[in-house]
């Protein structure tokens, strides 16, 4: 797993994530991304790009799960947008569409932060 930060002159953080979404990838990087994407108490709202993304296991669902409740709790937003049909398909079957805040592109998903930042 590829993951690229950027941070936006509108407040919005932006991540890319290209690759396998899978615990052993999450393992390495999780004090990195940890560090760089830990909510505080005025986050801005973070977009995470799945376009890149090919393949998630159960791990990587659960470790976008914890990034969701985190900027929930932090009374911020996350939005996962640019899902491959094969992730999003898991996503669905999952039922995790009805909790994740998705978005077919960045605009649409910077649309959904209106109000949120």
């Amino acid at each position: 797993m590829e993951v690229t930060p950027f941070f936006d002159d509108a407040g919005v953080r932006r991540v890319s994530i290209a690759g396998r979404i899978v615990q052993s990838d999450l393992d390495e990087q999780r004090a990195a991304l940890d560090h760089l994407l830990a909510p505080g108490e005025s986050s801005p709202p973070l977009l995470f790009d799945l376009s890149a993304a090919d393949f998630i296991d159960s791990s990587g669902l659960s470790w976008l799960l914890v990034w969701h409740k985190r900027y929930n709790c932090a009374k911020s937003k996350l939005v996962l947008h640019s899902i491959p049909p094969m992730i999003l398909d898991v996503l669905r079957m999952m039922r995790l569409d009805l909790v994740f805040n998705i978005a077919p592109d960045e605009t649409t998903a910077r649309e959904m932060l209106q109000g949120a930042a």
